[in-house]
């Protein structure tokens, strides 16, 4: 047993050993994930102790996600309202994690690392696909299960339709979705890199598909158009006749969703199942009357923010500040809304504004814009591997996909999703490090 008891006294090993459990995890366990980033965060502090040079911020990202951290907790301060600055620590300790895996991934093999964490991604879609037919919450204690059934868009006339929405080992499909976002486009590029066997390239062409079927399952509409820009973007890297093709079939049937859905206004079947009800899903998209709880909720937000325009209103005091604003909206337009307000404004960015004011959300956006901007410069100069060259672009479509559902969703805000996003986000800026490396 002495060679055991050695293999765990390495710091190495257990670094390796909690990177596997963090993206292990990341697919169904928050419990689970904020153990292994508690145990990497204690490695890099007494790694940390030993060289102090690993307190220098090493990347223009990850030092715009820090300033991003200082307006979390700056709006804690300052926020007159009653949660403060211990919910700003609390809740934001994670966005140290790319810092963390900057130096951790340069010791693990990162091939491998993506294999299993893609085993575990396919496990849990084919878990949801299950879902979406009969409700299954096979992870919870039977008093804690809470299936989700799909309510048609007009609930209150046509009630819970006989199949659910796909949520995975997670509360909400909107979690679910989430993840599968992140990461299907990363997995989607991998599937193509001609650096890998073929066996392994087959490996992920295979799984991708249940990863997508459970996308569809999710039934969440923001998820599915932050698939298809994520796709749009990978699309890129293709021969210009067939990604001019490719746009050009996007557009067209966009614009006949919109004329139909949009302008023409038709109302949806009362009721419908299976396959056909991800259709339903799809057109009620574009009808603007099966919308508009969300278009009111944006007004809302509009309302505070211009109460609260430079340093927002702090964390989580959405339940406490929003509920005014909901009223008078409600009294002047006679609608009542679907979620509390504690569920936030269905808008990332006018969310950030609420919350941290015209600042924070600055320092939001710069943390993408300076992510991009190295991607750029890395893909136009290089021409090495082309398995970390994959994982750039499936890394950026995915975020870049993020971006997008976020305008539709609070999704930053969820603590499962922004673990894997943070997991995607330092994944290809190590792709970009080796990339520079290599050249």
């Amino acid at each position: 047993m002495n060679h055991i008891s050695t293999y765990f006294r390495s710091i190495s090993s257990w670094n390796s050993l909690l990177l596997y459990g963090l993206f292990c995890f990341s697919t169904f366990s928050i419990a689970g994930s904020d153990i292994s980033i508690t145990g990497l965060y204690l490695i890099f502090i007494w790694q940390a102790i030993k060289n102090p040079s690993l307190l220098i911020i090493p990347h223009a990202t990850l030092r715009a996600l820090l300033i991003f951290l200082c307006f979390n907790l700056l709006s804690g301060v300052l926020s007159p309202y009653s949660v403060g600055i211990g919910f700003a620590i609390h809740d934001n300790l994670r966005l140290f994690l790319p810092l963390i895996l900057y130096f951790a991934l340069e010791h693990i093999n990162n091939q491998k690392l993506m294999r299993i964490f893609f085993f575990f991604l396919v496990l849990v879609s084919i878990y949801g696909i299950i879902q979406y037919f009969t409700g299954a919450d096979w992870f919870r204690s039977p008093e804690r299960q809470s299936p989700t059934p799909y309510k048609h868009p007009c609930y209150s006339l046509h009630g819970m339709t006989n199949v659910f929405h796909a949520k995975g080992n997670y509360t909400h499909h909107l979690t679910f979705g989430g993840v599968l976002l992140l990461c299907f486009p990363l997995f989607v590029s991998l599937s193509f890199c001609k650096e890998l066997s073929s066996k392994i390239l087959w490996y992920y062409r295979v799984g991708i598909i249940f990863v997508f079927a459970a996308i569809l399952a999710s039934l969440a509409r923001s998820i599915w158009l932050g698939s298809a820009v994520a796709l749009f973007v990978l699309s890129l890297q293709l021969p210009k006749k067939w990604f001019f093709s490719f746009s050009c079939i996007g557009i067209g049937m966009l614009g006949v969703m919109l004329w139909q859905y949009t302008f023409k206004a038709p109302k949806l079947e009362e009721q419908s199942s299976g396959v056909g009800l991800v259709w339903q899903r799809l057109e009620s998209s574009f009808v603007l009357e099966y919308n508009k709880d969300r278009l009111l909720l944006w007004e809302t937000a509009w309302q505070a923010i211009k109460e609260h325009p430079w340093l927002g209103i702090g964390l989580a005091n959405d339940s406490e500040v929003m509920p005014e604003y909901r009223k008078a909206l409600t009294e002047r337009t006679g609608h009542r809304f679907f979620n509390s307000a504690s569920a936030g404004v269905h808008n990332i960015y006018l969310q950030t504004w609420i919350n941290l004011g015209i600042l924070g959300l600055a320092s939001y956006i710069s943390i993408w814009i300076l992510f991009f901007r190295e991607v750029w410069i890395t893909l136009k100069n290089t021409y090495s591997s082309q398995y970390y060259t994959s994982v750039i672009w499936g890394g950026c479509a995915g975020i870049f996909g993020f971006l997008t559902a976020g305008m539709f969703e609070n999704n930053f805000r969820d603590a499962e999703v922004q673990i894997v996003l943070l997991m995607i986000l330092s994944i290809s800026i190590h792709a970009m490090r080796q990339c520079k490396a290599s050249q």
